[in-house]
């Protein structure tokens, strides 16, 4: 199965309708493009799977703090505020 073109991706909007496009990348072939609607038509579901893990994993000290006392300090601070972002990208708020 094809992979979704990496990002970064932007939108753009104009003359009613948007476009979501890659950037730095030349068109995709039909594989890689069906790869890209699947990815796009994933998003709703995936952003919430995400603001679900980011809620639990917040809302839980005992799980932070057992990874903290493992040595995944950093790993789940950088975690979670990456997540946070791309929530917040995902809803237009960054």
């Amino acid at each position: 199965m094809k992979k979704h073109t990496k990002g970064p991706w932007k939108v753009s909007y104009g003359l009613g309708s948007m476009v979501t496009y890659a950037i730095n990348k030349s068109s995709p072939d039909i594989d890689e493009t069906k790869a890209n609607a699947r990815l796009i038509s994933a998003a709703p579901e995936m952003l919430e799977a995400l603001e679900l893990l980011v809620e639990s994993i917040s809302g839980c000290p005992e799980f932070v703090d057992a990874m903290k006392s493992h040595g995944f300090d950093i790993e789940v601070t950088d975690s979670l505020k990456t997540a946070k972002q791309a929530i917040k990208k995902a809803k237009g708020e960054s």
